[in-house]
């Protein structure tokens, strides 16, 4: 494994376990690759991609997000297309999450 993924894989191990070992609810964001339309422009269309405008509306529904019913959250966030290596189905429940950009567009 690679340092850049393993590191954020701990992070993610030490939220859970302050989840468990006291009060804080956490939320974990598992973002694909964030861009924006210029620069994917042409390129062969990735199904990790995720529209920058879409990055900071997780950011911000996870702030605002109802997650009582859980200490740790966990959502994939990238465009939401029958492609996706991991389906944002729980973002789109739990944090009422719409990606309103697929990429169709401007990739080939």
């Amino acid at each position: 494994a690679e340092a850049r993924s393993m590191a954020k894989y701990l992070g993610e191990l030490v939220c859970r376990e302050f989840a468990r070992e006291s009060d804080i609810l956490v939320v974990c964001l598992r973002l694909g690759n964030i861009v924006c339309d210029e620069e994917v422009l042409g390129e062969p269309f990735d199904p990790m991609w995720v529209d920058v405008r879409a990055a900071a509306q997780a950011f911000s529904l996870a702030l605002k997000a109802d997650v009582q019913y859980s200490r740790l959250n966990v959502f994939n966030i990238s465009s939401d297309n029958h492609n996706a290596r991991f389906p944002v189905s729980k973002a789109k429940k739990g944090l009422s999450y719409q990606p309103k950009h697929d990429f169709r567009e401007v990739s080939r």
